[in-house]
């Protein structure tokens, strides 16, 4: 081999050494590049502080069992500010196992009424008495949410104390500039996944024909109810005038939102007693389960006006998650 021969061998392997290199250098980052998008799950998501304003929980259809107890332990240490009962309590004639159970977070929690609660006027008279209710509906404000508690148990159509005492509250509240979100606790859901025979899983057709046009008028942004035994999240729906059974779906988004038109149903009966097991999944709901046991959680930045709901179980697995942004 000549000596300009030995040249060009060498710069021929020092040229594919190099591109060697930058191929190499090319693989590394594209590997990186595609562990990071798959890190973010391919969504961007709206971050919140590490301390949210607000950490508040929802859970109803208790009873007195051992996974009631578990799920009471799940939510003292997620340290909420605030707990809604969600109705259907003990189950049986007195409150007293229940009020047991929940001894550890009775100080933070408010009341919605279940249709169980009403079927024993003892346990009735008692729940009353324990949360000082003088009503079985009222509302309150709490950092920029607007919580309005409805009672699906008493007289709620048009010509009712209740519906009067709702759309005037409803009413004034749109006109407080510092509402960001409001929030509807009803026992009875407005719309449902079916459970075969089981009537919980059977939204009462009147309920939601009177509420659900009055909520969307007032912006309402979530619907939280137990009564089925399982648990629920919607998308936003829009009423529908021609079938009110088939709502319309202001967002298709599964997870992340932004201004959606529409109020999200979610139901939280998972607090311990026996499961109302699916017989469908209706197309306007997301996600729906029947196995676990816990409770529906949010957290909401009053700075970003940013709300994550999030679905616990007992364990401490997310088992659905969502954020809404305003």
């Amino acid at each position: 081999m000549d000596k300009n021969s030995v040249n060009h061998f060498f710069y021929v392997e020092n040229w594919i050494s190099d591109a060697h290199k930058m191929s190499l250098i090319y693989i590394l980052f594209f590997v990186m590049f595609s562990f990071a998008i798959i890190e973010l799950n391919f969504e961007i998501s709206y971050s919140l502080p590490e301390v949210s304003d607000v950490n508040i929980a929802f859970v109803g259809d208790w009873g007195c069992t051992g996974d009631t107890k578990k799920t009471v332990k799940a939510i003292e240490k997620q340290e909420p500010d605030l707990i809604f009962s969600l109705g259907d309590t003990s189950y049986e004639l007195d409150l007293e196992c229940w009020l047991d159970i929940v001894k550890p977070i009775f100080n933070k929690m408010k009341a919605v009424i279940g249709n169980h609660d009403v079927y024993v006027p003892n346990i009735l008279n008692q729940y009353m008495d324990r949360f000082n209710l003088t009503n079985q509906y009222y509302s309150f404000d709490y950092n920029n949410i607007h919580f309005l508690v409805m009672s699906s148990e008493f007289l709620y159509m048009p010509d009712s104390a209740q519906y009067k005492f709702i759309e005037d509250d409803l009413k004034e509240n749109s006109k407080n500039s510092n509402t960001t979100w409001t929030i509807v606790l009803s026992h009875r859901q407005q719309y449902s996944s079916q459970c075969g025979n089981h009537e919980s899983c059977d939204p009462v057709k009147r309920l939601r024909n009177t509420y659900h046009p009055l909520f969307q008028k007032y912006d309402v942004d979530l619907i939280i109810s137990g009564h089925a035994h399982n648990y629920q999240r919607s998308y936003p729906l829009i009423y529908n005038d021609t079938n009110s059974s088939r709502p319309i779906v202001g967002d298709t988004a599964k997870t992340l939102y932004n201004s959606p038109k529409g109020l999200i149903q979610i139901v939280a009966g998972i607090g311990g007693v026996d499961h109302d097991n699916f017989s469908n999944q209706e197309p306007f709901i997301v996600y729906q389960d029947d196995v676990g046991y816990g409770f529906f959680n949010i957290d909401i930045s009053k700075d970003a006006n940013v709300l994550r709901g999030t679905y616990f179980e007992y364990n401490g697995e997310k088992l659905d998650e969502f954020t809404i942004k305003k």
